[in-house]
């Protein structure tokens, strides 16, 4: 009779022969599965926590190619916003000098990179109109109204947040 011959190979750690099928090493107890048959909870943990995202990525992957499979232009878009911005004392006359509406405007006094300032958000600037805004009408973010009296504005930006031509364009004006 042939006697199988059982297949061999070296244990990592000892270098001892073991068999192939060999889930530890007889000699010296060396785990010998992978890290994920060694570790199953944290297998089970690892699957259940990245499973969204990865979920996630596909569909949003799946509807931006959808999006973007439409055959209409993307607009240019601007990087400067054509207006003008004067203070008279008490009032802020604001002109959009540009050919194009500023939607869902921001307007900003004193603001800054750090330090945010007095805001009015969400009004429509149509193309070549003037507004008169009263300083009052800006408020910071806790509820308070610039008051010029007591303060004068040293910088006005606007900001176009809205979904046309002039999307997050900002522009800054300094006074004097």
């Amino acid at each position: 009779m042939k006697e199988a011959i059982e297949a061999t190979k070296k244990c990592p750690s000892c270098d001892e022969k073991i068999s192939v099928k060999a889930k530890r090493c007889p000699h010296c107890r060396h785990d010998l599965r992978g890290f994920f048959a060694r570790h199953p909870i944290l297998t089970i943990l690892g699957v259940l926590f990245i499973t969204p995202f990865v979920i996630a990525g596909m569909v949003g992957s799946s509807l931006s190619d959808q999006n973007s499979g439409t055959n209409a232009p993307e607009p240019e878009r601007q990087t400067v916003f054509n207006g003008a911005v004067s203070f008279d004392g008490t009032q802020f006359l604001i002109g959009n000098q540009d050919k194009y509406d500023c939607l869902n405007s921001r307007m900003e006094v004193n603001g800054g990179f750090l330090k945010g300032g007095y805001t009015l958000e969400g009004y429509l600037l149509e193309a070549g109109h003037n507004y008169t805004v009263g300083a009052a009408q800006f408020t910071d973010g806790d509820g308070n109204r610039f008051n010029p009296f007591i303060k004068k504005p040293q910088t006005f930006t606007i900001s176009c947040m809205g979904n046309n031509e002039l999307t997050a364009v900002i522009r800054v004006w300094e006074f004097k």
